[in-house]
């Protein structure tokens, strides 16, 4: 679709969920999310944008609407 969806995180910090428009590099669009021990890469899937984030005791999946 010529969106490139990434997660911008690190060690328990805030991540960024971020969409680029590949032939421009230009934001789309970008969402924020509480720190956690890990974020996965986000997938895309039937128009939405699945991810997951984790804790030391759980996880989470979440399903952003692209």
């Amino acid at each position: 679709n010529g969106i490139l969806y990434f997660m911008e995180s690190g060690y328990f910090v805030p991540g960024t969920l971020r969409a680029l428009q590949l032939s421009t590099g230009e934001e789309i669009w970008s969402s924020s999310y509480p720190e956690g021990r890990s974020f996965n890469a986000p997938t895309f899937a039937d128009g939405n944008l699945y991810f997951q984030r984790g804790n030391h005791s759980s996880a989470l999946s979440t399903a952003a609407n692209s």
